[in-house]
């Protein structure tokens, strides 16, 4: 037998797609032990089509999408916010880290979710150039963790 999903009845009842509507009695019951109205019963009563139930869901909780979920969870999404388009907390970890800081020049991020040090956290793939202790100019990126505006931790990459 194949597992339907279950559905919440304004958190009166717990049914299954697979039960049937026409026990209505047990129905009626169960949601009068749970403090429901005579007009909220004949509503669950009267239901024929399970996918017409009301089902709760982790949107209402944490958001409709994607982002909006990730933005409760671990704060607001790093973003430009500095004048060569970077982001100014990891601009200023990477600048005070480099062989000449004013060879410093940004170059592209990306954001999406990861984990460190088993925490969630924003993953920020923070693209720059700058010279290294042979003077050349090179391209590099680092991994930068930030929840909640602040930066937790950095990774080298693994290429």
């Amino acid at each position: 037998m194949k597992d339907y999903p279950t559905y919440t009845l304004k958190n009166y009842l717990m049914i299954t797609a697979t039960e049937s509507f026409d026990k209505s009695l047990e129905i009626e019951k169960k949601m009068k032990a749970n403090g429901a109205t005579g007009e909220e019963i004949q509503k669950a009563i009267k239901f024929q089509n399970p996918y017409d139930v009301y089902v709760t869901t982790s949107d209402e909780i944490l958001g409709d999408t994607y982002t909006e979920y990730w933005t409760k969870l671990l704060g607001e999404m790093p973003k430009s916010n500095w004048f060569d388009r970077g982001i100014i907390e990891i601009g200023d970890i990477v600048i005070n880290a480099l062989n000449d800081p004013k060879s410093y020049k940004f170059h592209k991020f990306t954001v999406d979710v990861g984990k460190y040090a088993g925490q969630p956290a924003w993953r920020v793939d923070y693209w720059y150039r700058a010279k290294n202790a042979f003077g050349a100019l090179i391209l590099t990126h680092h991994y930068f963790y930030v929840r909640h505006g602040k930066v937790i931790g950095m990774e080298e990459p693994k290429d």
